[in-house]
């Protein structure tokens, strides 16, 4: 699948309505992770919990273990977002989504901001990462024939496509 273009066609405006959700998603999430207040953030896990407790998940499922499934979750969906959506390769949004973790807990680490650093932040949202794009590239892989990149689909020019198709729909017809 082409990852270029000029952003003109169906294509250019789906990838532009990504590209605009996947800025909004990460600007909700640095607001929420640099949010001068993190008992906020925390309550609003207690939150969940407690409202999880009365539709009976038992009471070990502990607040902690909704934070990391929340780091991991949120970083899935930007890797998910960043490889299925806007094309990008796996291996760039992985590291480039580990790195804004890392820049964010850093930046958590700053007087200024108060909040307190985690690793372990920054491993699940590595973790998120890596699960959105293995799942973005499988769901990719699996809709395109499983073929590799020079799978033949109305509408999808691969490079080396045109070296092996003889009288296809790149001649017009």
């Amino acid at each position: 699948m082409s990852v270029g273009g000029t952003g003109s066609g169906p294509a250019g405006g789906g990838r532009r309505v990504a590209t605009v959700l996947a800025v909004v998603l990460a600007a909700v999430l640095v607001a929420v992770l640099l949010w001068p207040d993190g008992w906020a953030l925390n309550r609003g896990v207690v939150r969940l919990y407690v409202f999880l407790l009365d539709l009976g998940v038992p009471p070990s499922v502990t607040p902690d273990a909704y934070a990391v499934l929340l780091n991991v979750l949120a970083f899935a969906v930007l890797g998910a977002i960043g490889v299925a959506l806007l094309g990008w390769p796996p291996a760039r949004v992985a590291l480039l989504l580990t790195a804004f973790s890392a820049a964010v807990e850093l930046v958590q680490a700053l007087p200024a901001v108060g909040r307190d650093p985690s690793l372990l932040d920054v491993l699940c949202n590595a973790l998120g990462a890596v699960v959105g794009v293995v799942t973005a590239s499988v769901v990719r892989r699996r809709r395109h024939g499983g073929d590799g990149p020079t799978h033949d689909q109305a509408g999808i020019h691969e490079p080396g496509d045109e070296r092996r198709d003889v009288g296809g729909d790149h001649l017009g017809g």
